[in-house]
């Protein structure tokens, strides 16, 4: 039976939020997150005393609740590794795991993974955005972009993707049209576009962004609930700013004799339609478009939302 995750993020939020309120200060090492401190151990967060509403949560609830407090979060403001090619500064107000804690979390939201992402949230949850790196080589960023061609592309390998989907007992996922077009900034490398999906009766949106490096693309993907794409976008493009590759990994170091990839930036968007897939080995996968959660009960899981100098 499928989780409402928005409910069971808002659960999870307040039980971060009142039980890691010790939880580390410091940066991670590369590749994953710090382990939680002593003074937040796991036991002791599940142990911490709750709202009365906790007691009325369902077994999948408390489920989520339970293996979210689990994971080893690092809160902002700290410096952490995103893999070996990238750093992050997470602000303050926001939390970082590493590869290992973001596999269980995608699982848990019902979520595709390749076991090599990071996730980044605000410390009430209310979005995430999930960073995964591909060796692409370097992506010559002088094409043109036809959206609506690229539109029926997504459409096609996110249908095509619904076989695995089917295979996990997850529910379909059917993308609905742009949210925002695709967009290329070329001072600042990023190719920003956002699709609107349905999946299980639950739409959610996503909003990709590919920021280009010298050997390969960085995809930060943000998920949220569609009615508050717009708030979210700004707060998301705010915590990420401190994102950057490391020195050499830089789109500006490209050197004669890299790496070139065999597509340019639609081949980035079209990642999941079959045609450019077949093509370039790209992975199939917009059925890796992200789920968010039930929007209908995002009103409901608020009240379990506690600041951590309310707790």
């Amino acid at each position: 039976m499928r989780i409402s995750t928005w409910l069971g993020v808002a659960v999870a939020a307040w039980a971060l939020s009142s039980g890691l309120s010790q939880a580390q200060d410091s940066a991670a090492p590369a590749g994953d997150s710090a382990p939680m401190s002593d003074s937040a151990s796991a036991s002791d967060v599940a142990a911490t005393d709750g709202p009365g509403d906790e007691q009325q949560l369902s077994p999948e609830q408390q489920h989520y609740v339970d293996v979210i407090r689990s994971l080893s979060w690092t809160r902002g403001p700290s410096s952490v590794d995103v893999g070996t090619k990238s750093r992050l500064q997470v602000p303050d107000g926001y939390m970082f795991i590493g590869a290992a804690d973001t596999k269980k979390f995608m699982e848990l939201n019902q979520n595709p993974t390749s076991s090599t992402e990071y996730v980044l949230a605000p410390d009430d949850l209310r979005w995430f955005a999930v960073f995964e790196y591909e060796d692409t080589g370097y992506v010559k960023d002088d094409e043109k972009i036809d959206a609506d061609a690229l539109l029926q592309s997504l459409k096609e390998g996110t249908e095509a993707g619904n076989d695995e989907r089917r295979k996990r007992g997850w529910a379909e996922m059917h993308v609905t049209g742009w949210r925002v077009r695709p967009a290329y900034n070329a001072d600042t490398k990023h190719l920003e576009w956002a699709i609107d999906a349905q999946s299980g009766g639950q739409a959610s949106t996503n909003l990709f962004t590919k920021v280009l490096g010298r050997h390969g693309v960085t995809t930060v993907t943000l998920v949220t609930d569609p009615s508050s794409l717009t708030n979210d976008a700004t707060e998301f493009r705010k915590a990420v700013e401190g994102f950057s590759y490391v020195e050499g990994e830089r789109y500006a170091q490209y050197v004669e004799g890299d790496k070139v990839a065999e597509y340019g930036l639609a081949g980035l968007i079209a990642g999941g339609g079959l045609a450019v897939a077949a093509k370039s080995g790209l992975l199939k996968g917009l059925w890796k478009f992200l789920v968010a959660g039930a929007a209908g009960l995002a009103a409901l899981g608020r009240k379990f939302f506690k600041k951590k100098d309310e707790a």
